[in-house]
């Protein structure tokens, strides 16, 4: 496949508007990722031996990559031309290449945002089913060629797999939490939740967080499915996706949009006790809480929501520990959807097309990449020095990290992209016509 690269040409603008981008899943309907209060936090390996071992370093096991939702693979390249490596002429005068190693179609017609563990991409069928005519499904696919592996029905539609060890968790539209056995499929339990979780579940530590649409947030246990604990102090909108870093779990209420703000709770991953509040959003999207390692990841990222009320464009960085506000960066243009953490830069997307890169440590702009119009679709997705844009005209675009240059995008998805995962040299993305793609 040929891409436009930026390198080449810088005066080249990005192809858009060619098909409407995933009707009824649109970015009306992405509040449960972008705009329901979901939480950001990154550590890798902190799961239970009870369903699993360490996660392996080059894995996409759960939404977001991580516990903590940073969309962030330290260890994967993502795809890139070989022509061009370590041939300075060669990047300057040919575009880059990708292409699309192998696709797999799911038979309803509808696919979401896949998870990769060792040699097996695991995704769900998005669309909601009638359990008895049309149960939803969740598939497993061969890594290295798209065959199937196998699939197992659950009542209604599923969303992301999380993978640990050798056991699959998906949530589906009938309120059940699954786990399935990973080689086969085969139920082990189901959990059910009192209504239908409004976004992705996450498993740290032999825990499965469950956001619920009745503003609980339950906890269980993975290997049983028993319940630990649940935080009901929510009062409006609902918890969103968690993050968990650090023993803590960072859990944001995307509220009603109004005045009195909505709130970040900082809860004990034992517990449940709060540790500490933070009031300042007015809609929160996905806060993003990666762990102590650094100074950058001692801090909890949370961006204003796209919908009425909210601020224009702000992301508050709030001290991990304390919940006291560090720096807010403020986007220049427009409001804010979700983010990604790479080491030492945050990318955020915003309501009228604008990706922005600033520092996590003091927040200053790096650069900002305003070519698109319409807003981006889904939340960013980065490897070192590349991160992936997921847009509403239907395209996936690849920016340089540390420029905000266009490097490539992939536009042989009817129907548009989601936000990709990302392992090894391969881009997963999954399309609106049901499709999902292996680009490298």
């Amino acid at each position: 496949m040929a891409i436009r690269s930026r390198e080449a040409a810088d005066d080249e603008s990005p192809k858009h508007g060619r098909r409407t981008f995933l009707e009824g899943v649109g970015v009306a309907t992405t509040t449960g990722l972008l705009g329901s209060g979901s939480a950001t936090a990154c550590t890798l390996s902190e799961f239970s031996r009870s369903v699993g071992n360490e996660v392996p370093e080059d894995a996409w096991r759960q939404f977001a990559h991580d516990p903590g939702n940073t969309g962030y693979n330290p260890v994967a390249t993502g795809p890139a031309d070989r022509r061009r490596l370590g041939n300075a002429e060669l990047a300057i005068s040919l575009p880059e290449l990708v292409e699309v190693k192998w696709q797999y179609t799911s038979p309803a017609g509808s696919i979401w945002l896949p998870t990769i563990a060792d040699d097996t991409l695991y995704a769900g069928d998005l669309d909601m089913h009638d359990p008895e005519t049309s149960p939803g499904t969740v598939h497993a696919v061969n890594l290295s060629d798209g065959t199937e592996r196998w699939r197992a029905n659950v009542a209604d539609g599923a969303t992301s797999a999380t993978v640990v060890g050798d056991t699959v968790f998906v949530e589906s539209w009938d309120t059940n939490v699954y786990a399935l056995d990973a080689a086969t499929g085969e139920e082990r339990w189901r959990y059910d939740a009192p209504t239908a979780p409004p976004g992705e579940i996450h498993v740290y530590d032999g825990t499965v967080y469950i956001p619920s649409r009745d503003t609980t947030l339950y906890v269980v246990d993975a290997s049983t499915g028993d319940e630990r604990w649940r935080f009901e102090e929510i009062t409006a909108g609902g918890p969103g996706i968690p993050a968990i870093a650090n023993d803590t779990v960072y859990v944001a209420t995307p509220g009603a949009q109004t005045a009195a703000g909505n709130s970040v709770y900082a809860l004990d991953v034992a517990t449940g006790a709060v540790r500490w509040q933070f009031d300042e959003p007015r809609q929160t999207t996905t806060p993003i809480a990666p762990d102590n390692t650094t100074e950058a990841r001692s801090t909890v990222f949370v961006a204003e929501g796209p919908g009425e009320g909210s601020g224009e464009g702000v992301v508050y960085a709030i001290n991990a520990t304390t919940g006291e506000q560090r720096f807010r960066f403020d986007a220049p243009t427009s409001r804010t959807l979700g983010l990604a953490v790479a080491d030492d830069t945050a990318y955020v997307g915003s309501i009228d097309g604008a990706v922005y890169a600033f520092s996590t440590k003091t927040g200053e702009e790096r650069w900002q990449f305003e070519e698109l119009s319409g807003p981006i679709a889904f939340v960013p997705t980065a490897v070192p020095e590349t991160v992936y844009i997921a847009h509403s005209d239907g395209n996936l675009y690849a920016l340089d990290g540390e420029t905000g240059r266009l490097r490539w995008q992939f536009d042989e998805a009817p129907g548009g992209v989601l936000s990709p995962s990302l392992v090894g040299d391969t881009a997963y993305v999954a399309s609106g016509n049901g499709t999902l793609y292996a680009v490298s």
